[in-house]
């Protein structure tokens, strides 16, 4: 399963830049099959999901995200297989690590579909940056 950013609709572009303790949402399409060939996946189709919020480098959770329940947590998945869920001002935040003005942290969303048949693990990332001027992305 393939997990494609939605352009359209993308608040945060994996690799792309957030402002500290902003509130966005990251979408984008779930799709199964080779890539080129690959079809959308239904919300109605996904048995379960769960979600982690990392620092990617030193894998230290970030507010208590460790394995939550997606759908529970305000994600939704529609009949095309977009994928939306709301970030919380907690998992933008650079309380964690006070010294930085600069993070990377990793959404990974694992789950089952197709009748728990079939399993995915996808791992996204994007950068919380606060400019020395105080000015925001």
């Amino acid at each position: 399963m393939i997990l494609r950013r939605n352009p359209r609709v993308s608040r945060i572009v994996p690799g792309g830049f957030v402002a500290p303790g902003s509130t966005p949402f990251y979408t984008g399409q779930l799709r199964s099959g080779p890539y080129g060939n690959s079809v959308p996946v239904s919300g109605a189709d996904i048995s379960s999901m769960v979600l982690t919020i990392c620092n990617t480098q030193t894998g230290v959770i970030i507010n208590n995200r460790n394995e939550i329940d997606f759908f529970s947590a305000g994600g939704t998945v529609d009949k095309d297989g977009v994928l939306t869920f709301p970030l919380a001002a907690g998992d933008t935040s650079l309380l964690d690590t006070p010294e930085l003005v600069r993070v990377e942290r990793s959404l990974i969303f694992e789950g089952f579909y197709n009748a728990n048949q079939k399993a995915f693990r996808i791992e996204r990332h994007f950068i919380i940056e606060e400019l020395a001027d105080g000015l925001q992305h």
